[in-house]
């Protein structure tokens, strides 16, 4: 879908949405700029500092073998 098509879709289907939790996402999202700072909670700071000490540690894979990996879950 080009971008076009997608702003025209959005601007159709935002008006029918009666969620204000959606909302308030949409609304963070389109006033949020790659300059914001973002905050975690604390069990999103523990998952990254986990996943650090995994990189650290050399408990990687590549990119290739995490999709070979993937294919056999599919």
């Amino acid at each position: 879908m080009s971008t076009l098509k997608k702003q025209m879709d959005l601007i159709k289907r935002i008006p029918l949405i009666d969620n204000e939790s959606i909302l308030d996402a949409i609304y963070d999202l389109i006033n949020t700029n790659e300059t914001d700072i973002v905050q975690f909670t604390k069990e999103e700071e523990e998952q990254v500092l986990r996943a650090l000490d995994q990189v650290k540690n050399g408990q990687v894979v590549s990119n290739e073998e995490g999709n070979r990996e993937i294919q056999k879950w599919l």
